[in-house]
């Protein structure tokens, strides 16, 4: 399971010292509505549905299902390592809840963000074994995937994101050598956020021990 990660409002500034990071002004807002209760507010059909795809011992493919907003399945896709999703069914996806799962564990990859910003998608969703991911557009909408897939790219060659990255691999004592896969998915899981407060999206996590027992 990915631990929770409590990012500081004011981590060290290039020059050094320490201050507010301008450069994602709605980070500090973003963490306060990461709460488990988040992610479990969709219909009860998109819950059923990623506990049975979870669980699913025959299907050891990566599958996500495509949810109208009303909680009404409409496209299931399979794929080896990841899916694809046509664009010949822009207009079926576009608006909906996407879910799928990540055998792996981790959370969402940048291909599951550039997708939905390519889609304009209601919401993204991952399950793992011990976790349920969403990604939502803010207020303003999705960015456009040019703006998006620029972001991503400046966010992972930041200095606040590898000022984080530092300090989870000295936490986890990873050099030398590779680092275990609870800190690949800290440190994932806090280029996620720092992802959403520069793009202004809503991410929540949430445990499947917190999701009410008659879905799960």
């Amino acid at each position: 399971m990915c631990p929770a990660v409590m990012l500081l409002t004011e981590p060290p500034v290039p020059g050094g010292g320490t201050g507010t990071v301008f450069f994602f002004p709605e980070a500090s807002v973003f963490i306060h509505v990461m709460t488990g209760i988040a992610v479990f507010r969709v219909p009860a059909s998109v819950l059923r549905y990623e506990h049975n795809i979870l669980h699913d011992s025959h299907c050891l493919q990566e599958v996500a299902g495509i949810f109208t907003p009303a909680g009404v399945l409409r496209y299931e896709f399979f794929g080896d390592d990841f899916v694809y999703l046509p664009e010949s069914e822009y207009a079926g996806i576009s608006g909906c809840i996407i879910t799928h799962v990540h055998r792996s564990g981790y959370p969402f990859s940048s291909y599951d963000i550039l997708e939905s910003s390519r889609f304009m998608v209601h919401e993204m969703r991952v399950v793992t074994s011990t976790t349920l991911y969403s990604l939502k557009a803010g207020t303003g909408g999705w960015p456009d995937p040019i703006v998006t897939a620029a972001l991503l790219r400046d966010v992972m060659q930041s200095g606040i994101y590898r000022w984080y990255a530092y300090h989870i691999r000295k936490q986890f004592r990873c050099s030398p050598g590779p680092c275990p896969s609870g800190a690949v998915c800290l440190m994932r899981e806090t280029f996620l956020r720092l992802c959403a407060g520069a793009l202004g999206l809503v991410f929540a996590r949430g445990s499947w021990s917190e999701c009410p027992r008659k879905y799960r």
